[in-house]
């Protein structure tokens, strides 16, 4: 591939980054005091817990919730999702360790995969709660 489309390539994929956390009111110069968070992750996992199937909460306040990323899938041991989970705002912030700055590559890598489409139909289906 000719270094110019190379260069056009990335200029793209940034602008479609740009966008979707303009949708998502994320500004990454200006986070939110919310998202940051660097308290220890307070989980006790229930005894009888069904991991396969989702749960849904109505009428939770926003503010009651943590956003929490985990590198594994959705089937793993919940105990273990918690073991690996981490706060949306170290995955913001890149720091000088290694650890941070390859967090804030996997948001990155991942925010062009964000589906607007999904997200405002999710939104449509929230205010008809």
């Amino acid at each position: 591939m000719p270094r110019a489309a190379k260069e056009v390539k990335k200029e793209n994929k940034e602008k479609e980054i740009e966008e979707k956390l303009q949708y998502l009111g994320l500004n990454l110069d200006k986070i939110p005091k919310v998202l940051l968070k660097d308290e220890e992750i307070k989980y006790r996992p229930a005894k009888q817990n069904d991991e396969t199937s989702y749960k849904v909460y109505k009428y939770v306040d926003i503010k009651q919730l943590d956003i929490l990323i985990t590198p594994s899938e959705r089937l793993d041991d919940l105990t273990n999702k918690f073991q690996k989970a981490d706060y949306l705002s170290s995955y913001l912030q890149p720091d000088d360790d290694i650890e941070s700055m390859q967090k804030n590559a996997v948001f990155m890598r991942i925010t062009p995969k964000i589906g607007l489409k999904k997200i405002t139909r999710i939104r449509k289906k929230a205010r008809n709660i």
